[in-house]
């Protein structure tokens, strides 16, 4: 991974995050977002058991995920979360590409 980019590992972290108003949502995705002074992108992945039943499948998620933020052309310095929808499973990974981006974009 590019050494900008950093995964959020504690409890305390996404709830801060989770907390602020500051998100966008599609179909696929929901980003919760607030800024950081670091000059680093720190992210969280957040996929429920109930919407996607089995480990292989939440862990293909989140490699695909990962995937996107390596291949992120600007990096911001924001700390996200990112949780994943059902709706996630009705498009193709080009889709799912495209809307994250779509939403990243939003960010400021």
């Amino acid at each position: 991974m590019k050494n900008n980019i950093i995964s959020l590992k504690d409890e305390h972290s996404f709830k801060n995050i989770l907390s602020s108003r500051l998100s966008f949502s599609n179909s696929s995705y929901r980003i919760c977002y607030i800024p950081n002074r670091l000059k680093t992108l720190q992210y969280g992945i957040a996929v429920g058991k109930k919407t996607f039943r089995t480990a292989v499948l939440r862990n293909k998620i989140k490699r695909q995920i990962r995937m996107f933020l390596v291949k992120l052309p600007t990096i911001k310095c924001v700390d996200i979360v990112i949780l994943v929808r059902e709706g996630y499973l009705k498009n193709t990974f080009l889709e799912n590409s495209k809307l994250f981006l779509d939403l990243y974009n939003n960010i400021r």
